[in-house]
């Protein structure tokens, strides 16, 4: 035993010395990208990064444990979850952190049932999501489309049963399920539609050509242009100009029905005009740093969503929608992007790319961590300058890269910690976040130098709990050392003491007393006493111990894997003397093996423990099983050329007959058989595989069950082969004139090829090619047209026992392109305009086609049959050129004139001030019998030999003139409608109105600053100025048509307002007279006077000018307000203004304050009343100047009973007066004593209380 545990210790020695340098580490990848989170449902697979990934490696994945140097884990659910990662070869651990999020989901409602054809509705997606929605992918049975906003408007234009679905996309790259399909029944027939000239809905030009497709072209169409214009009429093309570009919604309309009442409709946007792009993006971004792409039309009239822009750059990386990039080098790019549907526009800006730093972080030690050990953390950077650390426990601290941060946990659990840096452009990178496990177990096991310092202790194998102590820190003695109380002294440097046994795993508490007197804290250890032990259970029988059953060997319950660094199992077959299994390694604590035979097996466990100098314990256990043991074989051929076909199995099973019950074949295929008899030793069985895998094999399955209750189990893979054969060729286009060699691609699809090689005949031609090589035919001769047959045929299988071969007819075609077409109905030729042309395509050969007409591309039409509108008199070309698929062309070509008079009208003036006066002339050689002319204002002229005219436009706007001329008989009479080529354009006049005369008063602030305004039909350009000069008495914006003034004197302000047409500037002066305010004060602006006193405030007036009108306000008291200085009685307080104004209308004022001082030689009670109702002297109340409120007011009678009482009343008001009576009935008529309580108006309090006759 001592030798073995010096061998081991060496071993393990150099183990030690070669884990120096290593590290491990590992990333989460999904869809090749490196994350940090994914999505519930999701395969993630786990790389492993440790610097030699050659050792044995252990994953911990929430509760499973996985033995491969890298992995892949399917998250079922949403979560966060710690991934551990452990080589086993070091022992060092590495925890990471994933969060998996939870999938979003996605609904919608129909808010109705049915719709029209042609009709929109409105759809609005319900959805959950822990963040945001980026994309609603919806499906709408007539096509597919991506958005990226909530709710979404769609157009159906085809009439049937719609199933429309939805599924979403969110913010984390979560997607939903797809929702349950809704079923919208869209009424109405599709037979009508129509598409623009070139197929795309689009025209570069504010005009646009639509083409009319329906089964019915005599009725009537209603065309609605979606800015406001429409048409109606049975015209298969119609021409359309927009004001200005943008995107238009255009809606085509009969009045047809069928039986659901829907009329015909059908709408669909187009697109006139070229846009203007613009790319709105930052001017610097960080490498590995996404970015929202936003480009919008500057026009504002297009609204482009992100589908339909094509983004591209330098090095960048693209989401999958392509609504964000990155870059991952810095540098400068260039950022490009244009429409797809459209006109086309370009745009580029320019982005800065700077660099983000990298960031290591490196943890001592790892794994899970006792609580009382610190532990430092490390992050290393390229460009970053200081990191910031973070920690789940509250802690935060910024420190210099590559400073050291030293943490000890006060708690345990699982702790986040990130380390943030940024470099000096400001890109920041946060380290993915470490995960520190901490737990209280922090027992001593005598193995662990990091958890104790202070002292160590070590047994022997033989005698485990004879434990030595060993002091580690020598210069600080041991005075004693306590074990679970018991004080043992410490003479020397180490000390041996036998504990006592309590249990396997127990733990005993240790404290170290230095001679010092101080002590170490408490400790607590345990020794390690792990012996080999095992259970053996049968999975596939509880009772028996069967032949071919999987049986767990498991320690569990036996031995504490944790203590346990190495187990060697070996498993012997007593009866053969083989072993048949043998294997070790540090977590094998239990696994599965399957017993194979009839026999008697021999388990056995050698294991090793954790100490420095383990300990080697080995267990033995027997197991004799009994029962069938299942066998079988491919009789026959086991190679099969086609994925049909039977098979034939030979039994070679060991079956009891007496005991045998039942047999079940499972053939890997979904089939199976059971057999309760054994009458044969084979049997067949038929496989139909319909997949595209080139080859397929089968696992067969056999288990065969007795009547003592044993089922043996046996798999096994390979036995049958079917091959699945495809041969598949094509070439790049389907038809050929200019080349004369064409490469013919092999797509075949064959396992086990024979020599790598295929066979090919063209003609009486033959050729050999390598695996999927092309091969390359050249055109023997010039014949054309000219088509070729090509077989392909190959050998595959052992030794090329199999064979194929397949002829694809006419697989090479060299035809050239004839272009030819014929005019369906020419007889129009012969008829007045307008009329429409149906052009019948009779070309062959081509791929593509082009018509021009008079010279200008009109038509890239693949249809059979085109129409050409034919819309005046005229010389008109009619040109096909057909393209064949390799740059060969043809050309037909016709031209004719049209009947009618050929004019053009012109005219000399296109843009003046109003009036303006035009010549309009028409241009022609031909006989013209009538000349219809509109003007465009309302007034026409008919004449038969005016040609020319003058024509004046009196108001401002735009006018399109146009004449109808009608030819002679030599022209058939034909009208021809003329216009001009631009509109004749009638400039507004600026037309100022304004008052000539403005009157200011100095010194009257409720006048101050004087508005002077004009006003104009048009113009945005004034300038004021004055006379004299006084520039600064202008107080507002001199450009504005408004201004405000302040002037001290008599002055003339001048205008001039600057056309923006082809109208002259204007000019206007406004003159301002001013005047002077009177003055108005007051000797003093405060005075005090008695209650009920007559008096004066003498108020100053200052004017220039003799007769002035006043005005005081309020007019309480006063005895009258429209004179200087009228006499006022006081009775409260009371703040008085006088204004004063002269007769040009400025005014001045001023206030004065009038304090009132109470007394009661000012108040006033009767001393009799008669409260009979005859309307005089009925109540009794107190009267009197400067009192501001009754504070209390009662009477009573002569015996003190009080009869009425007010409190808080104002004085001189009769409805607060005493009416004689007492609860409610009359008061007899006596003498009657009152008490008031009075209020002054400054705050004094008074009393009056006396006698008071009641006269009845």
């Amino acid at each position: 035993m001592q030798k073995k545990c010096i061998s081991f210790f060496v071993m393990l020695f150099c183990l030690c010395k070669f884990c120096d340098g290593q590290t491990v580490d590992f990333d989460f990848y999904y869809e090749n990208q490196k994350v940090s989170q994914g999505c519930a449902g999701s395969t993630v697979i786990l790389k492993n990064l440790s610097s030699d990934t050659t050792h044995s490696f252990q994953w911990e994945i929430n509760g499973f444990k996985i033995y491969t140097s890298s992995t892949f884990f399917i998250f079922s659910k949403e979560g966060t979850y710690p991934i551990i990662l452990t080589d086993n070869s070091t022992g060092i651990s590495i925890t990471k952190n994933i969060l998996i999020n939870k999938l979003p989901t996605a609904d919608f409602d129909l808010s109705q049932s049915s719709i029209c054809v042609g009709s929109s509705m409105n759809f609005t997606a319900n959805t959950t999501t822990t963040s945001t929605i980026s994309n609603y992918y919806w499906n709408f049975d007539d096509e597919a489309l991506t958005t990226k906003t909530n709710p979404i408007n769609y157009i159906f234009n085809k009439s049937g049963s719609k199933k429309i679905y939805l599924y979403v996309k969110d913010a984390n790259g979560c997607y939903s399920a797809t929702s349950e399909s809704k079923t919208l029944t869209v009424n109405g027939a599709s037979n009508a539609s129509f598409n623009s000239d070139n197929l795309q809905y689009y025209s570069c030009s504010n005009s646009i050509s639509l083409n009319l497709n329906s089964d019915n072209t005599n009725q009537q169409f209603n065309w609605d242009f979606g800015d406001g214009q429409s048409s109606t009429g049975t015209q298969t093309t119609i021409t359309h100009t927009f004001a200005k570009p943008g995107k238009y919604l255009i809606t085509l309309s009969t009045n047809s029905t069928d039986n659901s009442t829907c009329n015909t409709k059908y709408t669909h946007n187009i697109y006139v005009g070229k846009p203007s792009l613009k790319i709105y993006s930052p001017d610097s971004v960080c490498t590995n740093t996404s970015f929202n792409l936003n480009a919008s039309d500057s026009l504002g009239n297009f609204n482009f969503s992100s589908s339909e822009l094509i983004w591209s750059t330098d090095n960048g990386i693209f989401s999958t929608d392509s609504t964000s990039l990155s870059y991952s080098v810095a540098g400068n790019y260039n950022l490009n992007v244009y429409n797809n549907i459209g006109c086309r526009s370009d745009a580029s800006s320019n982005i800065k790319v700077n660099q983000t730093p990298t960031l290591n972080v490196s943890v001592t030690p790892s794994g899970t961590i006792c609580s009382l050990i610190p532990i430092s953390f490390i992050a290393n950077t390229d460009i970053g300058t200081n990191i910031k650390w973070q920690i789940s426990d509250g802690t935060s601290e910024i420190l210099s890269k590559n400073d050291t941060l030293t943490h000890t946990f006060k708690n345990s659990g699982s702790y986040n910690i990130t380390a943030t840096t940024s470099s000096s452009e400001s890109c920041s990178i946060t380290s993915q976040s470490y995960t520190a496990t901490l737990t209280n177990d922090c027992v001593d096991k005598g193995i662990d130098s990091i958890l104790n310092q202070v002292f160590k202790f070590y047994s022997l194998c033989d005698d485990k709990y004879l434990v030595t102590f060993v002091n580690l820190v020598p210069s600080k003695p041991f005075q004693s050392i306590s074990i679970d109380g018991v004080v043992y002294p410490f003479t020397t440097d180490s000390t041996t003491i036998r504990l006592p046994f309590k249990s396997k795993g127990a733990t005993y508490t240790v404290l170290v007393r230095f001679k010092d007197g101080t002590y170490d804290r408490v400790r607590d250890i345990t020794i390690i006493d792990e012996t080999a032990q095992f259970s053996v259970k049968n999975n596939d029988n509880a009772t028996l111990n069967c032949a071919q059953n999987y049986y767990t060997i498991s320690t569990s319950g036996f031995v504490n894997s944790a203590n346990i660094s190495n187990f060697i199992w070996k498993i012997e077959d007593i009866n053969t003397g083989n072993t048949i299994y043998s294997n070790a390694g540090a977590n094998l604590s239990s696994f599965d093996f399957n017993l194979p035979d009839v026999s008697t097996y021999r388990i056995t466990l050698t294991m090793y423990d954790i100490r420095t100098n383990p300990c080697i314990t080995t267990f033995s256990s027997l197991i004799t099983t009994q029962g069938p043991v299942g066998n079988f074989k491919a009789s026959g051929d086991s190679v099969l050329c086609n994925p049909k076909g039977t098979v034939v199995i030979q039994n070679l099973s060991e079956i009891n007959n007496s005991s045998f019950a039942s047999m079940v074949w499972d053939f890997g295929d979904g089939q199976k058989r059971t057999i309760t008899s054994l009458n044969t030793d084979t049997i067949q069985h038929y496989y139909s595989y319909t997949g595209s895998d080139s080859y397929v094999t089968y696992s067969i399955n056999l288990r065969i069950t007795d009547n003592a209750g044993c089922t043996s189990n046996l798999t096994k893979t390979g036995q049958f082969k079917l091959y699945n054969p495809k041969l598949n060729i094509s070439t790049s286009i389907p038809i050929y004139c200019q080349t004369k060699t064409v490469q013919i691609y092999n797509n075949s699809n064959i396992a086990d090829l024979l020599n790598d090689n295929y066979q090919w005949q063209i003609n009486n031609q033959e050729f050999n090619t390598a695996n999927t090589q092309a091969l390359n035919f050249t055109k023997p001769d010039e014949i054309y047209p000219e088509n070729f047959n090509v077989k392909i045929s190959a050998q595959y299988g052992p030794n090329g026992k199999c064979n194929i071969d397949t002829t694809f007819k006419d697989l090479i075609k060299f035809i050239k392109p004839i272009a030819q077409f014929h005019i369906i109905d020419s007889n129009l030729i012969a008829t007045c305009p307008p009329y429409t042309l149906h052009i019948k395509n009779e070309s062959s050969g081509y791929d593509n086609l082009k018509w021009t007409f008079s010279d200008s591309i009109y038509n890239t039409s693949l249809n059979d049959t085109i129409t050409y509108y034919v819309e005046r008199p005229d010389y008109y070309s009619i040109q096909l050129q057909t393209n064949g698929y390799d740059n060969c062309i043809d050309t037909s070509s016709f031209s004719f004139m049209s009947l009618g008079p050929k004019a053009t009208l012109s005219n000399t003036i296109y843009k003046a001030c109003t009036p303006l006066t035009t010549l309009l002339k028409v241009n022609s050689v031909d006989s013209i019998q009538n000349y219809l002319w509109a003007f465009g204002d309302t007034t026409t002229l008919t004449s038969d030999s005016i040609f020319q005219t003058e024509h004046t436009y009196n108001n401002p706007g735009s006018y399109d003139p146009r004449v109808v001329i009608i030819g002679t008989e030599a022209t058939g009479h034909c009208f021809n409608n003329l216009s001009l080529s631009n509109s004749i354009v009638v400039d507004p006049k600026i037309n100022l109105k304004y008052l000539n005369n403005y009157t200011y008063c100095m010194g009257d602030s409720s006048t101050s600053p004087l508005k002077l305004q004009v006003y104009t039909s048009i113009g945005k350009e004034f300038y004021w100025s004055t006379s004299p000069d006084d520039i600064e008495t202008i107080k507002s914006d001199r450009s504005s048509s408004t201004i405000y003034v302040t002037p001290s004197h008599p002055t003339d302000y001048f205008l001039y307002a600057k056309s923006e047409n082809t109208c002259a500037d204007e000019s206007a002066t406004v003159h301002v007279e001013t005047h002077e305010s009177p003055v108005v004060s007051f000797p003093k602006n405060e005075m005090t006077v008695a209650a009920g006193e007559q008096f004066y405030t003498n108020p100053t007036i200052i004017s220039n000018i003799g007769s002035l009108t006043y005005n005081w306000s309020p007019t309480t008291q006063v005895s009258n307000a429209l004179v200087e200085n009228p006499s006022i009685i006081g009775d409260n307080n009371i703040t008085y203004t006088l204004s004063a104004k002269n007769s040009y209308g400025c005014a001045a004022s001023d206030s004065i304050d009038v304090n009132v001082l109470c007394s009661t030689s000012k108040s006033f009670i009767p001393s009799a009343f008669t409260p009979n109702n005859d309307g005089r002297n009925d109540k009794f109340y107190v009267r009197g100047y400067g009192i501001k409120s009754i504070r209390h007011f009662y009477i009573a009678d002569r015996w003190g009973k009080i009869l009425f009482e007010k409190n808080n009343v104002q004085s001189n008001d009769y409805s607060q007066g005493w009416d004689g009576r007492s609860s409610g009935d009359l008061a007899p008529a006596g003498t009657y004593v009152y008490y008031a309580q009075l209020e002054c108006t400054e705050g004094n309090i008074y009393t009056l209380k006396g006698t008071v006759v009641l006269i009845r």
